[in-house]
């Protein structure tokens, strides 16, 4: 275990598996195409051999209580963040565990850097199980995010382009993606 910050990051462990099952679910209850997960993932997440890096699979905790867990992977020179749960309020238990893994990890996706600040970030993943309706896997963007600073600039939608280039080049026929109807920059930049 180490300390960022106030928050105690944790490495995966058997001790601490349901906690991360917990968080993952809460996370991603509302995600459409997602079923809960239970402690059988973590138990395949043992069974794939290099790809598997507990190092990378981290909890961190506020004053004892879990708040937020990051799945990353390092491939070549990349780390790749596969996911990122947070608990609702928690965001700065996220932050602590991106600071952890690097400043470079964003979550499986693409970052805009403004010197060395972080100003806009999207995700994407396929669901090479999930088929659409041609037969062909479906797609997901999500994190979608600006600083306040630099919204307005069309940052969000270049960022979005991407992830659909991306996502497109893996063979995705559809890309999910979700808002709230009252957040009108993020509908404009995915229209």
């Amino acid at each position: 275990m180490s300390q960022t910050g106030q928050f105690a990051i944790e490495i995966l462990s058997q001790g601490n598996q349901c906690q991360v099952v917990n968080i993952i679910n809460s996370y991603t209850v509302d995600w459409p195409y997602c079923r809960a997960v239970g402690s059988e993932l973590i138990a395949y997440w043992y069974t794939v051999g290099d790809a598997f890096q507990p190092q990378h699979i981290l909890l961190a905790r506020d004053n004892g209580k879990p708040v937020a867990f990051v799945h990353g992977q390092r491939c070549d020179d990349e780390h790749i963040i596969h996911l990122l749960a947070v608990a609702p309020g928690a965001i700065d238990g996220a932050v602590a565990l991106l600071d952890h893994v690097g400043q470079q990890a964003v979550a499986n996706g693409l970052a805009m850097l403004h010197g060395r600040q972080q100003v806009a970030a999207a995700g994407s993943r396929l669901y090479p199980n999930l088929l659409s309706s041609c037969g062909k896997p479906v797609g997901q963007i999500g994190h979608v995010s600006t600083n306040p600073l630099h919204r307005g600039k069309g940052l969000a939608r270049i960022l979005t382009k991407r992830c659909l280039y991306r996502l497109r080049k893996w063979g995705a026929a559809e890309a999910l993606i979700t808002t709230g109807l009252g957040n009108y920059p993020a509908l404009r930049a995915y229209e």
